[in-house]
């Protein structure tokens, strides 16, 4: 079968198999305490599919309709080192499987598995309710993969574009003496000219209305503190997001305007964004504040194994996302950004925010 995907795209579908096969998934790197699926599902052409796992590697009852198939489970172990190895070491924006896995996989009925794009949920599962002893309603994950390389958790766009007012600009001269610093650090040398120059950059807004109402659907302040956290990155102080929050509060210009927020409140507006992003929000769709990925996140590591940060262990899930996060700089061309422009007598600049893993 001739399907091509790119990384993680194909790293959804290996951690659908890794699940369907191991059934009980870690909750953390270091933990010992695992999630337990009983069930996956997934919709394909309208038709919801239902894989119930008995145990690691036995047979899988998949459920289409009124009709029922088994799938031998013991087949995964084999299977998945496999799959594992031609994502890790595929090459190019995207690429084939191979058709010996399709032929294994056949009654599995993945062969023309699609996982949507529009939604956080990259497949739904049914998990033991540990607190209960009951299983749990469906619950949709999304899967973040670093086999590779870094996963993104925050996708750039001009959706994510912040507007900066630049006051001391004086005439076209000087605006077009720094948008001529060129090179691979050219917006963080454009950033780090103005500071020079005793120029204020200030936050102006978000290039789209949108993004600015779901920051601040999470938090009212989060426009102005990660608009901060943007120039802390882009005159290279720091990547990390732990690393910008602890430069951040030594800035004189944040502690005078936010004298309120100590470290401890800061972090908390920090991982809940980073949460809301992980779990449901997307910049350029407005937010109603529910989590659509209700059950968590599934990371597939380098190595190949799989962890699940779910619901049940929030907090675990939130000190990840904040610990293993960082910002990057995507291409400035596509996304229309860190060069000074004029508009109605005053100069701006537009910086991005992307972030990964």
């Amino acid at each position: 079968m001739s399907i091509s995907k790119n990384k993680g795209e194909w790293s959804e579908l290996y951690a659908f198999l890794k699940i369907l096969g191991e059934k009980n998934i870690r909750t953390s790197v270091s933990s010992s305490k695992y999630a337990e699926f009983t069930k996956l599902i997934r919709e394909c052409k309208g038709k919801k599919i239902i894989y119930e796992i008995e145990s690691p590697y036995s047979n899988i009852k998949i459920k289409v309709l009124s009709d029922e198939f088994i799938f031998e489970g013991s087949k995964l172990r084999k299977i998945l080192p496999e799959i594992f190895k031609k994502i890790k070491y595929g090459e190019g924006r995207s690429f084939q499987l191979g058709n010996e896995f399709w032929q294994e996989l056949k009654t599995l009925k993945i062969g023309d598995i699609r996982f949507s794009r529009d939604r956080k949920s990259d497949f739904y599962g049914v998990l033991q309710d540990p607190l209960r002893k009951t299983e749990t309603e469906e619950l949709g994950f999304s899967v973040k993969s670093k086999i590779g390389g870094s996963a993104t958790l925050l996708n750039a766009g001009k959706t994510t574009n912040f507007v900066y007012l630049i006051a001391g600009i004086k005439d076209q001269k000087e605006k077009e003496e720094i948008n001529s610093i060129k090179g691979k650090s050219k917006i963080k040398d454009r950033i780090k000219k103005l500071i020079d120059n005793k120029y204020e950059i200030k936050f102006h807004k978000t290039e789209k209305d949108i993004f600015e109402k779901n920051l601040r659907m999470i938090d009212s302040l989060l426009p102005e503190i990660i608009s901060d956290m943007l120039k802390i990155y882009y005159s290279g102080k720091a990547t990390k997001v732990k690393e910008i929050i602890e430069k951040i509060l030594k800035e004189e210009s944040f502690s005078n305007r936010f004298k309120f927020l100590e470290k401890e409140m800061l972090e908390f507006k920090i991982k809940n964004f980073l949460e809301a992003v992980a779990l449901g929000m997307v910049p350029g769709k407005l937010w109603d504040g529910f989590f659509l990925a209700k059950g968590g996140c599934l990371i597939v590591e380098d190595d190949g194994e799989l962890v699940c940060y779910y619901m049940y262990n929030r907090d675990e899930l939130r000190k990840y996302l904040y610990e293993n996060t960082r910002f990057e700089s995507p291409s400035s061309e596509r996304h229309c950004y860190g060069k000074i422009y004029e508009k109605c007598g005053s100069f701006y600049i537009n910086l991005n925010l992307q972030i990964r893993f």
